[in-house]
């Protein structure tokens, strides 16, 4: 199956799948500056974060064709930048893939609907394993750099 019919068959799935995220989740929500009470949807500032993630997951696809050396290079570089995000838990790229796959496989007949779910559960949880060693490595390293300082006073 073609990435691009996945997207066709839904093409605001990923902003679906955002918006989806943070009415689930009010860490989500603290992450990403919203109030507890706000909905997402009525917010512009998060509501023009997704196509970064959408163009993320096209350039790991349609870009790079998926070769393994630029993928995890690419992934374990985007899981270092989120260390800088305020209150940010890895467990947040559960939430939002669970329901991307869930949006996705929602827009497709039945007799799809499994194997569409294999190949997302698999193609995402390779992104985000990759994603959680670029941020376990960043966070590993500020941890190390401030008990240098510590150690230094």
């Amino acid at each position: 199956m073609k990435f691009f019919r996945l997207k066709e068959n839904n093409p605001n799935v990923f902003c679906k799948a955002w918006v989806r995220s943070a009415q689930m989740s009010i860490n989500i929500k603290k992450a990403t500056l919203l109030r507890e009470d706000e909905d997402p949807e009525s917010n512009e500032r998060f509501l023009s974060l997704w196509p970064y993630i959408e163009n993320f997951v096209d350039k790991l696809i349609l870009e790079f064709h998926c070769d393994q050396t630029k993928v995890i290079d690419a992934c374990q570089k985007l899981g270092a930048r989120h260390v800088l995000i305020k209150n940010f838990h890895t467990n947040f790229w559960d939430i939002f893939l669970g329901n991307l796959i869930q949006i996705m496989i929602d827009a497709h007949p039945e007799k799809e609907q499994k194997g569409l779910t294999d190949i997302c559960k698999k193609f995402f949880s390779f992104v985000v394993s990759y994603m959680r060693d670029g941020y376990k490595k960043r966070s590993q390293e500020q941890l190390t750099c401030r008990r240098r300082m510590n150690v230094s006073k």
